[in-house]
């Protein structure tokens, strides 16, 4: 998702189980847990990436 992120925009993957969070899309996959009552203003949805998004697919490691 494009998401608003401390004022900011940034592109992350959501996650909802086992709880919400937000999973960068890098080598290093850090995970920001989201407070339910935190606002998170989605700006939109990203369904379609011409090029594969830092390498590591949707499902894993590219080549999976």
């Amino acid at each position: 998702i494009v998401a608003e992120l401390d004022g900011e925009l940034t592109l992350r993957r959501l996650l909802l189980n086992p709880v919400p969070a937000l999973q960068a899309l890098d080598a290093d996959e850090t995970v920001t847990l989201l407070d339910v009552s935190q606002m998170l203003p989605v700006w939109g949805v990203v369904a379609y990436a011409l090029t594969d998004v830092a390498g590591v697919g949707f499902n894993g490691p590219a080549g999976e």
